[in-house]
This record gives structure tokens, sequence and C-alpha cells, in this order.
């Protein structure tokens, strides 16, 4: 009788033991366990999960923004830096002239290089044939150089150019005095400084327009018979200018 009280002991502490290790007492958790578990696995956004599900729409959009951007690109010419004028951003040209640079020949092919917003220089070639007569062929070449300046940030702007050329006239035939038949020249191989004042307007996008009137400077003895009939020539010349950067 006097273990009975300790056998009540061990028989009531073994009950205790399986109840708490029972799976019915384990799947009950406390109310804040759930929360914990919601703000560790957080539900995505709808649009995010849409997205996910559905690649087609995705590459869609991919496409049509790079189509947009492609369009942004193509848009405008290159701007200018601000006061500085067309000039400023494009620095090669290719320029066709009428009666201008190289001097002596109707038509002159130039390539241009702006050294400065208010400053270009140019290189220019131009050749001419003419049939004096059944016996008697004449051809002038002539090569030049040529400096022009501008009101630095004007894209219409006045201009003032000096010119060289140098040009070699050639007569091939039969018996006929080329000094008779041409402005009273022989064979010639001079050199001519030609003064320029007009205007030219140039765009963002590179194109040249310029006019105006040569005046022809310092002639030789073999050129004066020409110098003295036509001192002064309208000029007009049109080109593009592009960079290469």
């Amino acid at each position: 009788m006097k273990h009975r009280p300790l056998v009540l002991k061990l028989a009531l502490s073994t009950a205790l033991i399986a109840l708490l290790a029972s799976p019915a007492f384990a799947e009950e958790a406390p109310a804040g366990n759930e929360a914990d578990t919601a703000a560790a696995d957080p539900a995505k956004p709808e649009d995010v999960t849409k997205k996910a599900q559905d690649p087609k729409k995705a590459s869609e959009e991919k496409k049509d923004q790079k189509k947009e951007k492609e369009k942004g690109d193509v848009a405008a010419p290159e701007e200018p830096a601000p006061g500085k004028g067309a000039r400023a951003s494009r620095d090669f040209g290719l320029l066709v002239s009428v009666l201008g640079e190289p001097v002596a020949v109707p038509v002159g092919f130039n390539f241009g290089y702006q050294i400065f917003p208010w400053l270009r220089g140019q290189a220019g070639f131009g050749s001419i044939k003419r049939k004096v007569n059944e016996n008697l062929d004449a051809e002038l070449t002539t090569f030049g150089l040529s400096a022009w300046t501008f009101i630095p940030g004007w894209n219409f702007s006045p201009t003032v150019g000096l010119g060289f050329s140098k040009m070699k006239l050639v007569g091939t035939g039969l018996g006929a005095d080329i000094a008779d038949l041409i402005y009273g020249l022989s064979e010639i191989d001079a050199s001519l400084m030609t003064l320029h004042t007009g205007f030219e307007w140039q765009t963002n996008y590179g194109l040249n327009i310029g006019f105006g009137v040569g005046f022809l400077l310092g002639a030789p003895e073999d050129l004066k018979p020409l110098t003295d009939k036509i001192p002064f020539v309208p000029y007009f010349h049109l080109g593009w200018f592009f960079d290469f950067i």
C-alpha cells in the first residue's frame, strides 16, 4: 500500500507524455504561425503572373518596343551644337560648281573640308575639250585650291572665297594657230587667282547651295587677253556635306 501513490504518479506521467506526442495535438498550430508563413511567402502580383504564363505576349511587347526605338533613331538629322550652325556638324562635302572653282572651265568638281565653322578648304578639278575647226582641237585642264569664310552659326551666310587655279591649254591639229582662234591665246601653262564674294546656305541635312561673283586677279601676260574681256564671272554651286563619324 506504501507504493500505490508512486504507481499513480508514474501512470499519470506516462499518459501525459502520450497525449503530447499524439498526431492530433501536433496538427494544432498557434494563430501567429499562419501570419508568419504568409509574410515569408507573399503572393505574386496578378500582372506579373500573367506575363509569366503568356510568353508569346511578352515577346510581342519586346518587338513593339524595338520598332518604336528604331523609329526614334531615324526621325531627325543630327542637330548642330547650339550657336555653331549646320557647318559645325558635317565636315566633308562634294560640290559641283558652274563658272566657279576651279576657274576657266564651265563645270568644276570639288571636295570640301570644313576646317572650322567659319572656314572651309576646297580642292577642285575641271576639264573641257573644244573642236575649233576641222584641223584643230583645244583642251583646257585646270586644278584649283580655294578657301571660303563664313559667319559662324549662320546657316545662310555671306561668304568670301580666295582661289588659286593652275590651268593648261593645249591645241592639237594641223597648221592652225590656236592664238588666233581662242581669245587670242597661244598654248598656255599659267596660274590665276580669283576672289569670290556671294552667299551660301547649308541645311542641317547637309544640302549646300551657293552663288555670287568671282573676280579674276593677278592674271599673267598669257591670260591678259582673256581677263581684259571677262574681268568677273557669276558662279553657282550645289553640294552635299556629310560626316564619317
